[in-house]
């Protein structure tokens, strides 16, 4: 065995190299080692499904090697003490030989005799008994030394690895739990962002189509007063072109005012003049006052109201149309900008002599369902064949087409009537009139339980409350029995509404606010089988025309028409006919 090893260090002392205190410290090493890994990550492999596994068996691993270490270098240190304690022992005998060559003393020699077994032999020397028990306990105290030493070692290092696992697990558990968080406050940030971002889509888009819609109207009015005024050409001709920078700049001031399309600011507040929002409603009363004056003085059953182009609301922005050309291209034509009661006067004769409204009444047989009670107190429920008297309610509505030749427009009339009519001022007059909000094209996945059984999907983005079923019930104003063609459900104001399916839009009432009782509503195309409708809105984000996809933003959740509350009223025709929408899900 090698002697234990030493090496110089300053001012000649001798310094021993503990094995003891390397072990130690490269059981440190490794502690910090295992603890690195854990805060680091570990290692994915096909026996470990975790990370605290990972880190508990490399630490526990770990730790055992380091015992391991610990305690063959200690019965090696245990083993060189040992033999240093044998030299020091025969030097100090043969010392106490030399100042007493009488003595006895155990003698320990070399065996020439054998070469495989013990390789000294014990001579019978008196040695003293106290210096040989001495020696013994000498060893026995090294060793006991050397087994305390390791067995603290071990101890220590046991629980070093147990805080270290500890330690592992917290860090593990703090490390997944800040992920979670930073995942959670991403994907916040990433919503708010991604509205954001629609709104201001949203903002601009709108923006945009009201630029370009006021440089049509201005352009159209500019061409309307230089085809008009032949002293502006006269001018021109002459050379004048000082008085004509004059001229145009006036122009160009009163356009608006003094052409059509003033309309579009006529809702501004003006001296003397009304609001045209409030000349609308007032005249919409008087509208559907005749239709509750022609019902008051009927005896019916059930009301049907036909319409001559299944429209049941007021096309307000064809009646103001034709009353902007007609106000301001008459012999005596002012401005539309301001409301007079003249013009009020003159807006209501054009509303009636576009809308009229005619009716009748039949008396029809049908079979109803009926719940009887028998004499055992049971309900049964039986068919029976009952007469009803309808009242038929029709509206005929003419187109600013069919003006054009009532009124006997002119040329340049008929010109600024259709430019006013073409599809890029649709979103003026909703605006003009509060019910348009500018769509974004926004597609929304429903998330209701309602599963779809044919080609339509929930039309709001959850299931909320059904709050009145298709068929007969109470109506909510009168209390009486009453057929109801749709479903109602309760959602809060401003919930997007979503198109059920592909198609086009038929109708989209933003300009009639009650709307024969479905206030701004949307009527939608889909096929040669189905339409849906959907109505009250607070506003609606679709035009006349315009092709839709299944689960598009196409209007929201009012309480405007013949309403109690928010709620959307969905309805679904098929083949012409009104269905229970809840036969389409499950």
């Amino acid at each position: 065995m090698p002697d234990i090893k030493k090496r110089e260090s300053h001012k000649g002392t001798i310094k021993i190299v503990d094995k003891s205190a390397i072990a130690s410290e490269r059981m440190r090493d490794t502690f910090i080692r295992t603890k690195e890994k854990a805060e680091n990550g570990y290692y994915q492999d096909s026996s470990h499904d975790t990370p605290e596994e990972y880190a508990s068996d490399q630490a526990t691993d770990k730790a055992e090697s380091a015992a391991r270490y610990t305690i063959s270098a200690a019965n090696r240190f245990g083993k060189n003490a040992t033999r240093k304690t044998i030299r020091s022992i025969k030097e100090h005998r043969a010392k106490k030989a030399a100042q007493n060559p009488t003595s006895t003393e155990l003698s320990i020699q070399p065996n020439p005799a054998c070469s495989t077994g013990a390789p000294y032999t014990r001579s019978a020397t008196s040695a003293p008994k106290q210096l040989a028990e001495k020696s013994g306990q000498a060893v026995k105290t090294t060793n006991k030394t050397i087994k305390q030493t390791a067995k603290g070692t071990i101890k220590t290092t046991q629980k070093s690895v147990k805080t270290a696992v500890r330690t592992e697990k917290a860090a593990i558990k703090t490390t997944q739990q800040t992920a979670k968080a930073a995942e959670k406050t991403a994907k916040a940030s990433v919503k708010a962002a991604q509205k954001a971002a629609q709104a201001a889509r949203a903002a601009a888009k709108a923006t945009v189509a009201t630029v370009k819609a006021a440089v049509k109207a201005t352009i159209a009015a500019v061409k309307a007063i230089v085809a008009g005024t032949k002293a502006l050409i006269a001018a021109i001709a002459a050379g004048g072109w000082v008085a004509v920078v004059v001229i145009i700049v006036i122009c160009l001031i009163a356009l608006i005012v003094g052409s059509c399309f003033g309309i579009f600011f006529s809702n501004e507040a003006t001296p003397g003049g009304t609001p045209m929002t409030q000349v609308v409603a007032q005249l919409n009363t008087e509208y559907y006052d005749k239709i509750e004056q022609i019902k008051a003085g009927n005896n019916y059953d059930d009301v049907e109201v036909i319409s001559s182009d299944g429209v049941q609301a007021v096309k307000w922005n064809e009646v103001l149309a034709v009353y902007a050309v007609k106000v301001t291209t008459d012999g005596n034509g002012t401005d539309v900008v301001t409301i007079t009661d003249d013009k009020i006067a003159i807006l209501r004769q054009v509303l009636w002599d576009m809308n009229n409204i005619t009716h009748s009444s039949k008396t029809v047989s049908k079979e109803v369902d009926v719940t009887e009670t028998g004499a055992d107190g049971k309900e049964t429920i039986v068919k029976k064949t009952v007469s009803e008297k309808i009242l038929t309610i029709n509206l005929t509505h003419k187109s600013y087409s069919e003006m054009i030749s009532a009124y006997s427009f002119n040329a340049d009339q008929t010109e600024q009537l259709q430019l006013l009519m073409s599809h890029e001022y649709t979103s003026m007059w909703a605006e003009l009139l509060g019910g348009y909000s500018a769509g974004t094209d926004e597609i929304i996945l429903s998330g209701a339980d309602w599963k779809p059984t044919d080609i339509f999907s929930w039309a709001l983005p959850e299931s909320f409350s059904i709050s009145s079923q298709f068929g007969y019930r109470s109506d909510p104003f009168t209390g009486e029995t009453k057929f109801h063609g749709g479903l109602d459900i309760a959602a809060p104001a401003g919930t997007p509404i979503l198109a059920a399916a592909d198609g086009t839009v038929e109708v989209a009432n933003a300009t009639d606010n009650w709307g024969y009782g479905y206030g701004y509503h949307v009527k939608i195309r889909h096929n040669d089988t189905y339409q849906t409708l959907y109505a009250h809105c607070s506003s609606i984000a679709v035009v006349n025309g315009q092709e839709v996809k299944k689960g598009q933003v196409i209007a929201y959740v009012g309480t405007t028409g013949n309403s109690t509350g928010n709620h959307l009223h969905f309805e679904v025709y098929k083949d012409g006919e009104r269905s229970n929408p809840l036969n389409y899900f499950k």
